[in-house]
């Protein structure tokens, strides 16, 4: 933990009200004087709740579930479902403790990571494996859903960059970090798109966000790796006829590294 930097939690407290998550629920509790405390009001959550942030009379919630979602391939002329993980970002008024009021369902393809708040912004991070089908990739895209209206319509209010290492993966997952200020209603939402492999820690500063990851190294790092300890360890360990017949073998240039592996594991063979 970090001074100045808040982590969300399923728990949080004000001094005089405890705001917890339990199953769907957002429960709110006046809870000073003890001996009077009491429930004063409880909200369903639509997916999992997560976890939650407190900010004065705001509070963000982040809930993650699964979902059919149309894509739009180039030009095609009817949308193709598909079924993701989804994370949405609820961000409530609680001045009126016994009514929290809804006035912001930001969404993104993917699942929920893990969030942070400086101040009054919170960042938060989803992450989804790279889809691809044919030609047609799905980007990253930050919707916001109209709380005043029944039915699910929605809007991007961010496009992220997609950055990349130049590094090789097994398996590729998308990085969307995003930040708002719980404060802002005018959608002011900014977000990057980092592709790596499976993160598994993530570090806040008061000034910089680290995800960490273990670095997948290319084929041609175990191959060469490999031949290294072979002709290094195993050969000077073997019968004094078989290094003989090994070393000439990988000095003719004449044979490729295949041509030169066959002859070798024959002569191995041979010996064993």
């Amino acid at each position: 933990q970090v001074q100045g930097v808040d982590e969300a939690d399923i728990v949080k407290n004000d001094g005089k009200y405890i705001y917890t998550l339990v199953q769907n629920k957002l429960v709110i509790v006046d809870a000073f004087p003890a001996e009077n405390s009491k429930i004063v009001s409880e909200t369903k959550i639509e997916g999992n709740p997560r976890n939650m942030f407190v900010n004065k009379d705001r509070l963000v919630v982040f809930a993650d579930g699964n979902a059919e979602v149309p894509y739009f391939e180039q030009y095609d002329f009817m949308p193709r479902p598909r079924y993701t993980s989804k994370t949405h970002v609820f961000v409530y008024d609680i001045s009126n403790k016994e009514n929290p009021k809804l006035v912001k369902d930001y969404n993104i393809n993917g699942y929920y990571f893990q969030s942070r708040m400086i101040g009054d912004y919170v960042y938060f991070i989803a992450k989804e494996d790279v889809y691809y089908y044919g030609s047609f990739i799905d980007l990253p895209v930050i919707k916001e859903n109209d709380p005043t209206v029944v039915t699910e319509t929605s809007t991007v209010v961010a496009r992220p960059d997609v950055f990349y290492f130049d590094n090789p993966e097994q398996n590729y997952v998308f990085h969307t970090v995003a930040s708002f200020n719980v404060f802002d209603d005018d959608n002011d939402v900014n977000a990057k798109t980092f592709m790596m492999g499976y993160s598994n820690t993530v570090y806040v500063s008061e000034n910089n966000l680290y995800i960490t990851y273990q670095k997948n190294l290319p084929y041609t790092y175990y191959r060469t790796h490999n031949e290294d300890r072979f002709y290094e360890v195993v050969v000077p360990l073997l019968p004094g006829d078989v290094q003989s017949k090994i070393k000439a073998i990988k000095s003719d240039d004449s044979l490729n590294s295949y041509e030169k592996w066959s002859e070798v594991s024959s002569v191995l063979e041979n010996m064993y």
